[in-house]
């Protein structure tokens, strides 16, 4: 069925070719579809995430929880299979100018491991991510978790402790690798 599909979206535009005006119109439809698309999904995503700045890019899917208590600035970019998850009492803040890398985890609860079962007890702390970090994939941000401006999270660390501004981290637990000079 989708081999038939295909053939016939490829048999549409090789038909179209022939005829400019008809190939023209089809073009201008399909950029129609796609900016009512990313229309939609903008109108979407500021209904479900009330607190959101301009310039959003999102380059897949994005999970979250408790979508009120997530606060992103402008010009944040996504990538696919990002983890936002947020409670009451642990809010996500990113700043503006962030580059968030596919497969990052924003985790605000965990368990107290002395009190069994864990459900019992859950443990809730904010996370802020200044303006102009870089956080790389599969990076996994724990609670109570503040992340310096200009900070650079390498993919796959586990930031355990709080970021100074200007470092670059890595590793489990996150350790600082490198100091970033900024002039200016």
């Amino acid at each position: 069925m989708k081999e038939e599909r295909c053939i016939g979206v490829w048999w549409l535009f090789v038909f179209c070719m022939g005829n400019s005006v008809m190939y023209q119109i089809i073009i201008i439809i399909l950029k129609m579809i796609r900016k009512l698309h990313f229309v939609f999904l903008k109108k979407l995503t500021t209904f479900l995430i009330p607190d959101i700045g301009v310039g959003l890019y999102v380059a897949g899917r994005i999970h979250f929880s408790c979508s009120q208590y997530i606060h992103i600035g402008d010009n944040v970019s996504f990538g696919d299979g990002v983890y936002l998850m947020a409670s009451d009492q642990g809010e996500i803040f990113i700043e503006s100018e962030c580059a968030i890398a596919s497969g990052v985890r924003f985790v605000t609860q965990t368990h107290d491991y002395h009190v069994l079962p864990v459900r019992d007890v859950t443990i809730s702390k904010p996370i802020v991510i200044e303006k102009y970090v870089w956080i790389g994939t599969a990076a996994i941000i724990l609670p109570g978790i503040t992340v310096g401006e200009g900070a650079v999270v390498a993919a796959g660390a586990v930031v355990t402790k709080n970021i100074p501004k200007n470092v670059v981290v890595a590793g489990n637990p996150a350790r600082v690798i490198n100091t970033i000079s900024r002039s200016g």
